[in-house]
């Protein structure tokens, strides 16, 4: 949930009253390589007129090649209580550039934007329902808005995402600097030769003939490799309150003060419960483990999005009555407990998601951060807590929220902090099993999975899943398995030790096929899925692994008594800069095998050269994972 979801006009792009040929044959043979779209004309004009008075004007045309392209048209205009849309219109072209359709403000339906969990929210949005009805077609939009707050100042993508390409870009600010003073941060600008032109209270950023960017397996973040520009306020007004901020320090003294401050009173009744529940314990963190318990156990997630509420947290007293709150809410609300028991903890922003985005050391600015934890002082560290969770164990944030830069919120002012990470052998897959094969190939397993790390994280749910869906889980995890049969399974998820372990009892048919007198199988029965990434013949993008990971295996094979050993794979082991890939086969007396495998891949950034032999690493592991063994009838 992101703070403010009415200032997330991060791709609105902008206004122009010239008309533009939108023929889809004048476009450029290189703006269609790689493409399924075509931005053909994208500007955005914000005009400050004083700093509690800004109007946006935005022209967005695209034409979209194909079905896959039909995601980049601007058929949507979010706004709210202190955003009003003053202007809105669509039209749409032929593959001639002939218009047939055009859309008024009136025509636009208006629903509230709920993103499914909000119970509250002023957030509503303007859109078209339109189907196309060939390909291509030109979806031009235009629009213009008023608002009184400068605490966010639209940012600038210059290319949309993969496979969409820019013909004609361009960005302007209009204001005065003894009004408002303003400061951009540029990144991969250059690299993409954006022009830039600068006066006294004018800023001009545009460009022209961008190339579509083709997708490559293991690239890093689009945002990473592409142009775009931050733009935030010096000084700003933000409902009815105004800021001066030069770095962090300064924002989260604003923030704490103006947003946070007064915010965490609790009723007695509730002081008295929670001292209640850490009675004689002296340990900050053992409280706030007890802390965190109650809260998980007595509140739940639902968003609040109201005026203010997109930035500031609702009081603690309310979530304390009604027992639900969105991200900012509750760790104000266990904030405010810990305050009650003595237990220091500090607010804090962080942009969450999957892909790990820091905050900018060098630029404050309020569209940094999407969600909201809490932050633990801990031994010269922090013990990190999410607050939304209700299964999460104490001081485990997962892949939400890990190894990133996040602004911890101080009474004398902002701090930015790494979050824990959780990279390599710190993610840890342990498989343990024995399984039987008999003479007529079938195979019979008890299965041991100890998962750590960013493993317990996306397993560890399983525990409150259902029967049918676990073994649903099983059966597509191990669908090379014929006709597999979960008897039975059962988990331990140990909170402290933050380890979800798993036994799975299971029979699959013949699993070694039968080929005259012989069976043969593949030695490694559950864990050879490595994916191998597609090759490329000119790979234009760097590499990126995040996080790493690491898989240990230990198998005791029992074969059948009525075969040999005739073929069995090669002890193999491999070690590069990407990871290590190790396996090891035993023939013991009692008629059963040994395999070790240890398979280890490393976090880290690499060139585009570097992606072949990447690529051979994980081909290596596959092709090896996939070794047969051939059994010959005595």
């Amino acid at each position: 949930m992101r703070f403010g979801p009415l200032f997330f006009f991060f791709f609105c792009l902008t206004l122009s009253g010239q008309k533009t040929d939108y023929n889809s044959v004048v476009i450029p043979d290189s703006l269609t390589e790689n493409a399924n779209a075509v931005i053909r004309f994208d500007e955005m004009n914000i005009d400050i007129k004083s700093i509690k008075d800004v109007t946006v004007s935005v022209t967005f045309a695209v034409t979209v090649l194909n079905s896959s392209g039909d995601n980049f048209i601007k058929d949507n205009i979010p706004y709210s209580g202190n955003v009003k849309i003053k202007k809105a219109e669509v039209v749409v072209y032929n593959a001639q550039g002939k218009e047939i359709k055009k859309y008024k403000k009136k025509d636009f339906r208006d629903r509230s934007a709920v993103d499914g969990v909000s119970l509250y929210t002023d957030s509503r949005v303007l859109y078209i329902d339109y189907t196309p009805l060939a390909y291509p077609y030109t979806f031009e939009t235009r629009y213009e808005y008023t608002t009184s707050n400068t605490f966010y100042i639209p940012n600038r993508v210059f290319l949309s995402g993969y496979q969409v390409s820019t013909e004609h870009s361009k960005f302007i600010v209009n204001y005065n600097p003894s009004e408002i003073d303003l400061i951009f941060k540029e990144q991969n600008l250059k690299t993409y030769h954006i022009d830039k032109t600068i006066s006294n209270d004018k800023v001009v950023y545009e460009s022209s003939g961008l190339k579509a960017i083709a997708y490559e397996q293991y690239s890093p973040p689009f945002v990473e490799i592409t142009p775009f520009l931050h733009v935030a306020p010096k000084n700003f007004h933000y409902e009815g309150m105004y800021g001066s901020v030069t770095n962090w320090n300064d924002f989260g003294k604003w923030f704490y003060e103006n947003l946070l401050t007064g915010r965490d009173e609790l009723s007695e009744n509730t002081i008295e419960h929670i001292r209640h529940l850490t009675k004689g314990v002296q340990d900050p963190i053992e409280k706030a483990k007890i802390v965190y318990d109650y809260v998980q156990k007595n509140t739940r997630y639902v968003s609040v999005q109201v005026g203010i509420g997109g930035f500031q947290p609702i009081k603690a007293a309310d979530v304390d009555k009604v027992k639900y709150g969105d991200c900012k809410g509750l760790t104000n609300y266990t904030k405010a407990l810990l305050d009650a028991v003595d237990v220091e903890s500090y607010y804090t922003h962080v942009e969450a998601g999957n892909v790990q985005v820091d905050f900018i050391d060098d630029f404050p600015s309020i569209e940094q951060g999407n969600h909201a934890i809490l932050a633990i002082p801990f031994d010269d560290d922090y013990a990190w807590i999410d607050c939304t969770s209700q299964k999460h164990p104490f001081g485990f944030i997962g892949d939400f929220t890990d190894n990133r830069n996040v602004l911890i919120m101080k009474p004398q002012g902002g701090e930015l902090v790494k979050t824990v990470s959780y990279i390599n052998e710190q993610n840890a897959y342990y498989t343990n099993t024995n399984y039987r094969i008999d003479n007529d190939g079938n195979l019979t397993a008890d299965i041991d999975i100890k998962n750590k790390g960013l493993f317990y994280d996306w397993r560890f749910n399983r525990a409150y899943n259902s029967t049918n869906d676990n073994v649903k889980q099983y059966k597509k995890q191990w669908s090379r398995l014929n006709n597999v049969v979960i008897n039975s399974f059962d988990f331990d998820n140990d909170k402290n030790e933050v380890s979800f372990s798993e036994k799975i009892n299971l029979k699959a048919d013949k699993y070694a096929s039968k080929s005259g007198d012989r069976l043969i199988m593949t030695i490694n029965a559950f864990n050879n899925d490595v994916f191998v990434p597609n090759k490329y013949s000119d790979r234009k993008l760097p590499v990126k692994f995040t996080r790493g990971y690491l898989e240990e295996s230990h198998y005791t094979i029992h074969l059948p008594e009525d075969y040999s050993i005739e073929a069995i794979p090669a002890i193999t082991s491999v070690e590069t800069k990407f990871g290590k890939y190790d396996v090891n086969i035993i023939q013991n007396e009692d008629h059963a095998l040994t395999y070790k495998r240890t398979f280890l891949i490393k976090e880290g950034n690499y060139a585009k050269e570097d992606y072949e032999g990447f690529r051979s690493f994980l081909q290596h592991a596959a092709l090896n994972d996939n070794a047969k063994i051939v059994l010959l009838k005595n």
